[in-house]
């Protein structure tokens, strides 16, 4: 969805990357590091991918998506419920719709409001997801308030386990209802990379708070990575 169709050589790749980054960055080396950890397509040996289009989608999607959910996880760290929605066809924000789905549109029909399914079958399900939301809100427990009766039957959910590369006990919601699951999306080697990246690129330009500079390994960084800094 959010892929560049334009973006078909290994050289549209690379344009791309410098497009986004500012050109102290790939001065740096930070783009070269980019292109190292999403191989090209044609290099040799074989990198990981068959298509710049899949190329490309996993550094959108690491970048910009799922690595949000590791930062804002270890910021929370033990006050937080992670969440993946699975439920066909599974596009970006397409979990708005039980979020906010009201079961019935009134009607007026000889000037009587009349409840209307707007999708029948759904409501049970978008009713289920809404308690764990509301009951969050309400409580800041998922599962304080959950409907504990309903098709699908929800679950306990609990918080997400971060000993490991991936998150555990995330709560998947899918097709067929509710499950936990380990989820490998947000991964912590791929994310704590990008966090590499951010930190590489602010200290490059000088724009890193002084006394709070969050080191880099990425790229050598020889001027004073506060050195631009203005509050």
């Amino acid at each position: 969805m959010f892929v560049p169709i334009n973006v078909q050589t290994d050289k549209d790749f690379s344009d791309f990357v410098d497009s986004v980054f500012v050109s102290y960055a790939k001065k740096g080396g930070v783009n070269a590091a980019i292109e190292a950890r999403y191989p090209p397509v044609m290099s040799i040996p074989p990198g990981n991918y068959s298509s710049e289009h899949a190329r490309l989608k996993d550094v959108l999607q690491d970048s910009t998506f799922v690595c949000n959910i590791r930062d804002l996880s270890n910021a929370y760290t033990d006050k937080n419920y992670n969440l993946k929605y699975s439920v066909t066809p599974g596009l970006h924000a397409v979990d708005l719709l039980p979020t906010f789905y009201n079961l019935n549109l009134d009607l007026d029909a000889f000037g009587d409001a009349l409840p209307y399914p707007l999708l029948p079958g759904f409501g049970a399900f978008a009713q289920a997801y809404q308690s764990y939301l509301t009951s969050h809100a309400r409580s800041g427990d998922p599962n304080t308030y959950r409907k504990k009766l309903s098709i699908p039957a929800t679950i306990t959910w609990p918080k997400p386990g971060a000993s490991g590369d991936a998150f555990t006990q995330v709560l998947n919601v899918g097709d067929v209802g509710f499950r936990l699951i380990t989820d490998g999306q947000s991964a912590k080697s791929k994310c704590d990379f990008w966090l590499n990246v951010a930190a590489a690129v602010t200290n490059l330009g000088g724009y890193a708070p002084p006394g709070s500079v969050v080191p880099s390994t990425l790229v050598p960084v020889k001027n004073d990575p506060s050195e631009n800094y203005a509050t």
